[in-house]
């Protein structure tokens, strides 16, 4: 072996079992440490892992992962200790192999099983995790497949955020869907950086750009709101630095103060079944001095709640929610959250974030202080905006249809892919010609979905490039549900709004 400081790297992968990988590749650092060892994050993973059913562990011993090369080049690659360069990347797998498999596959693949080895390690697959070489912080991006650990029988579980990542381990290409996630190092990001990071990621990948590192984000979070201190070791974002940071980004940030538990669940619910993933700001139920953000991947659903304010004549489709999916950097991917009213110390009833481990254990309970939502530039009309039409359309949809169980659900879709799915809404033939060839849309629609029991009835579709949405119906779309008796109502509501009606 060569120990000229100019040589290459020597790379192997070594196959372990799931427990054996983790005591490997996470040996206690020397020296005293402050926090605890093995840091929770590592063993949230161990956990988290058992409980979507990993056995095995593959272990690329020299990995260059571009998050890490560019927060060593900020960061890591100036201070007097030598930080390498390089991390280290776990694959799991939900089948048991160990080293001389490992290498059986590989000269089977050499000999004409190429194709059979790649379609067995593919169906195993359960996503990668960096190992950085930092002592206190050795969690890197890792993207692991969402999953409902634990979660009751009569719940649906709902991943709109989640998007596909390509790895590339020994010449096979396998994929995984899920949101990235990596514990905050303090050196260049901490929770606000790490929660936003997560948040950029889906967004970016639907308006095909690249994402920003943590440092990158720290460093345009900085740059001009710093009030006191320095960027780097950075102590943390407050709102307004994310917002800044989220525009440097190329995005815009929608900023929701929390209010009451209703409102802030509907503004989530809109924007997560969008496949958009707010950071939440959190604060502490002591004092509120102390404050946390993560990242909202998931949604945990029931039954949509029963009407309580006999003045209105619909429901609220956002009302089902019963709890999230976060991405907490103090953790691990999709922790489940749940949501509830909670009086504080001055009377005011706010809106619990209650966290939870994989194995449903207690963590920890915040209050939730604001909403951030990175969104691409063009979309600008708001869910609250979007709203003032919504409102109006199922209010009148409910009393034409006669149906005391109407629902609403304001959200956002892709036109083309809003377009492929209005194949299946049962529409004339005249009418999917007039949708989907004469019918100009935004690149992302704004959605007001009105239900009944039996399912959809009708959809409005506005341009978000507007501000107002007044002038933004486009069109009034018929949906599978909707009985033939009912069809004027959704003419009355396009004449009202001077849109196309679709039937």
């Amino acid at each position: 072996m060569s120990t000229s400081p100019f040589s290459y790297p020597e790379p192997d992968i070594q196959v372990l079992p799931l427990d054996d990988a983790f005591k490997a590749v996470y040996p206690s650092p020397p020296g005293q440490l402050v926090d605890q060892w093995p840091p929770p994050q590592a063993e949230y993973l161990r956990v988290y892992l058992k409980e979507i059913g990993c056995k095995t562990v593959v272990i690329e011993e020299h990995y260059i992962d571009r998050v890490f090369m560019h927060d060593h080049a900020v960061f890591y690659g100036r201070n007097l200790r030598s930080y390498p360069n390089f991390t280290k990347r776990l694959h799991f797998f939900t089948q048991l192999f160990d080293q001389s498999e490992w290498k059986a596959m590989i000269a089977r693949a050499a000999n004409g099983e190429q194709a059979a080895v790649q379609d067995r390690l593919q169906t195993h697959y359960h996503g990668f995790s960096v190992v950085r070489p930092l002592p206190d912080s050795p969690v890197g991006r890792t993207v692991l497949p969402a999953h409902a650990t634990r979660a009751p029988e009569d719940s649906s579980s709902v991943f709109r955020s989640v998007r596909r990542h390509a790895t590339h381990l020994a010449g096979f290409t396998l994929d995984i869907e899920g949101v990235p996630f990596q514990q905050q190092d303090q050196g260049v990001s901490a929770c606000a950086t790490t929660a936003l990071w997560s948040a950029i990621d889906s967004v970016a990948a639907v308006e095909e750009v690249p994402g920003a590192s943590p440092a990158s984000i720290t460093e345009a979070a900085t740059r001009y709101p710093l009030q006191e201190g320095r960027p780097f070791p950075t102590e943390g974002l407050t709102v307004r630095q994310l917002c800044e940071a989220t525009r440097a980004a190329g995005f815009s940030p929608v900023v929701i103060r929390s209010s009451n538990l209703a409102e802030d669940r509907l503004q989530i619910f809109s924007y997560a079944v969008s496949g958009l993933s707010p950071v939440l700001a959190l604060e502490s139920t002591a004092d509120g001095s102390s404050g946390h953000a993560v990242c909202a991947v998931g949604l945990r659903c029931g039954a949509i709640s029963p009407r309580t304010d006999f003045t209105v004549t619909f429901q609220e489709e956002s009302t089902k929610l019963l709890g999230l999916y976060i991405h907490d950097d103090r953790l691990g991917p999709y922790a489940f959250a749940q949501l509830s009213p909670f009086t504080d110390k001055y009377g005011a009833i706010r809106t619990l974030v209650a966290i939870e481990w994989p194995d449903n254990k207690p963590d920890q309970d915040w209050l939730l202080h604001a909403i951030v939502v990175p969104v691409p530039q063009k979309l600008r009309l708001t869910i609250t905006r979007m709203r003032r039409i919504a409102l109006i359309a199922v209010e009148s949809a409910a009393q034409g249809l006669k149906e005391p169980r109407t629902s609403l659900n304001c959200r956002y879709d892709l036109s083309r892919r809003y377009l492929q799915s209005a194949y299946k809404f049962g529409l004339s033939d005249d009418g999917i010609y007039e949708l989907v060839c004469k019918t100009p849309l935004s690149r992302f629609v704004g959605v007001i979905e009105i239900s009944v029991p039996a399912g959809p009835v009708l959809d409005l579709l506005l341009d978000t490039t507007e501000a107002n949405p007044e002038p933004a119906v486009l069109a009034c779309i018929k949906r599978s549900a909707l009985p033939q008796a009912g069809e004027p109502v959704l003419q009355a509501l396009a004449r009202h709004f001077g849109a196309r009606a679709i039937l």
